[in-house]
């Protein structure tokens, strides 16, 4: 078998030099790439089962207190840990517990109507209902000062 040019002796030949920088860029590139496929992705599916387990994890032990005397105390732990917002709510829609993991919770920031709303489509089965959205405000005419 015939080697290719440059792995023959001769003048052609490349040097360990030249093979070390060829194998440190190809080595360069495939983390490049590697990280580029995990952040463009994989992100967001890593960041969301993150969150709803987190989520989920949260909701179970509240759901395991709710006749601790604590559990105020609990939903303030767990909203900080998981910087989530917890609010319970009972069969008339007053809040039972309540606690604000995050400044810009929308949670706590809604009215009673947008708290119907969102009992009325919370799934039954326990599944989590999850809705993206921009918290930045339409471009619209009435927003511009």
């Amino acid at each position: 078998m015939k080697l290719p040019a440059l792995f023959r002796r001769g003048s052609a030949r490349i040097g360990i030099h030249e093979r070390l920088m060829l194998n440190l860029a190809l080595f360069v590139a495939f983390v490049i790439a590697l990280l580029w496929v995990f952040q463009i992705l994989l992100l967001d599916d890593f960041y969301r089962w993150q969150k709803l387990s987190g989520l989920k994890a949260a909701a179970e032990a509240i759901v395991a207190n709710l006749d601790n005397e604590d559990v105020d105390a609990l939903a303030d732990r767990l909203a900080s840990r998981y910087s989530i917002c917890v609010m319970v709510l009972d069969a008339d829609g007053e809040t039972v517990i309540s606690a604000e993991g995050q400044s810009y919770c929308l949670l706590h920031r809604a009215k009673q109507r947008e708290l119907t709303w969102w009992c009325s489509v919370a799934p039954e089965d326990g599944t989590a209902a999850v809705e993206r959205f921009s918290m930045m405000p339409d471009n619209n005419a009435r927003y511009d000062p």
